[in-house]
């Protein structure tokens, strides 16, 4: 098997659709990816509707107000792709 691609996931806020995008990649991609994310302003805390539509649909919620304190200047995935939202792709 090879090793799985990093992905990061970077928007403002890094409170809601990163965090989404990477809870999905990481189980959808089935070992083929592993995903991060990261805000260029990051939020205190996890918007509480992300949390309630990960844990409705099956994904682990409990690391994912860890991944608020990421930033592009902190985070080092070693990433092939990235996909920016919004306003971050400045950030980066």
């Amino acid at each position: 098997m090879t090793d799985p691609y990093n992905v990061l996931f970077l928007c403002t806020g890094n409170s809601a659709r990163s965090l989404m995008a990477e809870a999905i990649l990481d189980r959808e991609g089935n070992g083929r990816f592993r995903a991060f994310s990261a805000g260029s302003q990051p939020q205190d805390a996890p918007h509480p509707t992300t949390l309630e539509v990960l844990a409705r649909n099956g994904h682990d919620v409990t690391g994912v107000h860890l991944a608020l304190s990421r930033t592009p200047g902190t985070l080092r995935t070693g990433a092939r792709g990235c996909c920016t939202i919004e306003d971050s792709r400045d950030a980066w």
